[in-house]
């Protein structure tokens, strides 16, 4: 979507392979609509659904023999577009994705401040066309998040069609730019790669609290990619008009469904909170309801919090051997149960 620098972060990753000596190839399907057509965005936007369809399509399969021998890649694409506040989702384009071998699908997403930002200040044709688009709407924030669930919704409809109409099991991720190069890197080049959502009270932590966190992170991401709530937050000083109680809930249904629900696609994934507090332990809600999600949803529950006796125990949101005293208890039972440091 508009207001994104994906680019930016694709190229990171792709100069990170460069570095360890792993090609990654990369590809981007409206850009090579827009050159096989000679068309710029805003007359890309203005034809025919139909024909738009079928570019869409002969790009796809372009791409699809290209990739042959190819063994990293990243295909960047879209799956909505609003245009005119007409909404259009590319649902059929699972058909042709289908043709292209690919084991992982992630949907890129940022901050709405952080999207609103670069829509005011536009370095690109993306950005300075969609953000036009965005002049037709009175709450900016509320519709830069209707945009985000719309292309979540749907990059989630193309993986369910796909699994379902082949037989097959991709998994499908929702990943922050804001999180390190490293994690869209790892979800490329490592096959199954173990996905952690770290979980952690985001206010009001001492100094102390928080460099345990901190340092948990850091130590849980040589095990598999990290997902971290840090990495895209809600501004704290909201410009005015900003939707808060709207902005509130997107953030709640984007850390629940569309994180860590996401986690029970794999037995290898997990949720690991850290709530450190020697004595008198603030209450944290939503590390609470994200505790609560991976329960219901079957997913691996590993909580660091000191003395035992503990709600999260008594409500099952982690068993006794997953509740544990400090970092170090929790790798060793990391290593027990079967999760190595990677070599990437």
């Amino acid at each position: 979507m508009g207001g994104m620098n994906s680019d930016g972060y694709i190229q990171k990753v792709v100069q990170m392979g460069q570095d360890k000596g792993i090609e990654i190839k990369t590809y981007d399907v409206l850009a090579r609509v827009m050159k096989d057509n000679r068309l710029d965005l805003t007359s890309l936007m203005t034809i025919d659904d139909q024909k738009f369809e079928l570019m869409r399509r002969n790009a796809y399969l372009e791409i699809a023999h290209e990739l042959t021998g190819v063994e990293n890649a990243i295909i960047k694409t879209h799956a909505t577009v609003e245009w005119n506040t007409i909404g259009h989702g590319f649902i059929r384009d699972s058909e042709v994705i289908r043709k292209i071998s690919i084991d992982k699908i992630v949907t890129l997403i940022d901050s709405e401040w952080l999207i609103e930002k670069r829509f005011k200040d536009p370095q690109t044709e993306n950005d300075r066309v969609f953000g036009k688009q965005l002049d037709k709407y009175q709450n900016r924030f509320e519709k830069i998040l209707d945009w985000i669930n719309n292309e979540i919704l749907q990059v989630e409809n193309w993986t369910y069609l796909i699994n379902n109409m082949d037989k097959i099991n991709i998994s499908e991720y929702v990943l922050p730019t804001g999180q390190p190069t490293e994690s869209l890197y790892k979800i490329v080049t490592i096959p199954d790669v173990p996905i952690f959502y770290a979980s952690y009270s985001m206010s009001h932590a001492p100094q102390k609290v928080r460099k345990i966190v901190d340092n948990g992170i850091i130590q849980l991401r040589e095990y598999g990619v990290v997902l971290d709530p840090q990495a895209i937050e809600i501004e704290l000083n909201a410009p005015p008009g900003l939707d808060k109680d709207a902005t509130y809930a997107n953030t709640v249904h984007r850390d629940l469904h569309h994180t860590v629900h996401k986690l029970k696609q794999s037995s290898k994934n997990a949720i690991v909170a850290f709530h450190p507090y020697d004595t008198d332990p603030i209450f944290s809600s939503g590390m609470c309801e994200e505790l609560n999600a991976a329960y219901n949803c079957g997913v691996r529950r590993y909580v660091v919090m000191p003395n035992s006796k503990s709600p999260f125990t008594v409500l099952k949101y982690a068993s006794e051997n997953c509740l544990f005293d400090n970092n170090e208890q929790l790798f060793a039972t990391l290593e027990k149960d079967g999760y190595r440091k990677l070599v990437f």
